[in-house]
């Protein structure tokens, strides 16, 4: 790959995560420019939940079925050992992994190269990242390249992960683009499907369907690639739930909890609801890049507490209070208290 190439990709997405661009909108624009210094015959990127790891929304190109669920559960099923995992990705101190280096050559080795890439698609090489920063993991990609292609290089590795910071902060950005004013009455509504074994809605209510319609990726399948991730996680983790937060096509978001029903049908019940804007508040301040003790004060700050009190029970000076609160407020986009409150607690973005 020359330089010159990758500088000017770099540039343009540099520019691209201040663009005010929808997360789906963003990581889109990543895919067809990312071409240019990475060819690939096809991509998939998604974000994530920073508190779960679990896949919210994807873009892929072509735009083609991808067999999501298989994938999720190739993902997220413990009882399956292989390579480059996201959440093992997330560990390491490069977050990249190239198939044929981490097989030592023989991409046999792994059982998503045996069962997934090489027969439904061909598939013969692939390079891996999740997108992180200081406040969390906030999306991955799978980039690959058919049989008979030559395979990534160290140099396409290293400027990928080069790129990590700048994909997670246009993330972060776009999570934040044009997020709805929701009061407690939108909290009220709650949907339930239920999904069988072969990952086929059984039954469903009309708000579910409702809910289901809103998501940011939709997709070609029966269910987005955001439930099919949810769900695999509630079957990897048989009785403890599994639950994912996902942003809607207007700006909304989307709680979503999966659990398995009792007995022997793998069958997993799902509820999507509204969330409650306090609820948010944790995801909403990692997206703004507050630090652990912004995020302290934040919290109380939207106790109503006064800078007294925040001081004696953080065990700061005053005046170290008020530098964190014009730091949460720079960052934030606001000039005073009440504009934080109605901020984050009502989703104003």
């Amino acid at each position: 790959m020359r330089s010159s190439r990758g500088d000017r990709v770099r540039s343009r997405l540099d520019v691209l995560a201040e663009a005010g661009l929808s997360a789906t909108e963003f990581l889109g624009a990543v895919c067809e420019h990312l071409a240019e210094a990475v060819p690939y015959e096809s991509v998939c990127a998604g974000t994530t939940d920073p508190a779960s790891g679990l896949v919210t929304a994807t873009v892929k190109r072509p735009d083609v079925d991808m067999h999501d669920a298989e994938f999720a559960r190739l993902e997220y099923d413990p009882a399956i050992a292989d390579v480059n995992r996201f959440a093992e990705l997330t560990r390491r101190s490069v977050p990249i992994g190239i198939l044929h280096a981490s097989t030592s050559g023989d991409p046999s080795r792994s059982y998503r190269y045996r069962e997934f890439l090489c027969p439904l698609f061909d598939f013969r090489h692939e390079l891996r990242s999740v997108f992180r920063d200081a406040s969390g993991v906030w999306g991955a990609i799978g980039i690959y390249r058919a049989g008979g292609a030559t395979g990534f290089s160290d140099d396409e590795a290293a400027f990928v992960a080069g790129l990590t910071g700048v994909l997670a902060r246009g993330i972060r950005r776009g999570l934040l683009v044009g997020v709805a004013r929701l009061t407690d009455s939108d909290t009220d509504r709650s949907g339930v499907l239920i999904v069988d074994h072969a990952n086929t809605v059984v039954q469903t209510t009309a708000v579910a369907e409702e809910c289901l319609h809103g998501l940011a990726d939709l997709g070609r399948g029966s269910l987005p690639a955001s439930i099919l991730a949810v769900v695999a996680a509630a079957r990897a983790r048989n009785s403890v739930p599994a639950t994912a937060r996902i942003p809607n096509a207007d700006g909304g978001w989307t709680t979503v909890r999966a659990g398995l029903l009792s007995g022997a049908t793998n069958n997993v019940v799902v509820t999507l609801d509204r969330p409650h804007p306090k609820d948010m508040v944790p995801l909403l301040a990692a997206a703004y890049g507050l630090t652990p003790r912004e995020r302290d004060v934040l919290a109380r700050v939207l106790r109503g507490q006064g800078t007294a009190t925040i001081a004696r029970q953080l065990y700061l000076s005053a005046y170290t209070v008020q530098d964190h609160l014009k730091a949460i407020f720079a960052k934030t986009g606001v000039s005073s208290r009440g504009e934080l409150i109605g901020r984050l607690a009502f989703f104003g973005a």
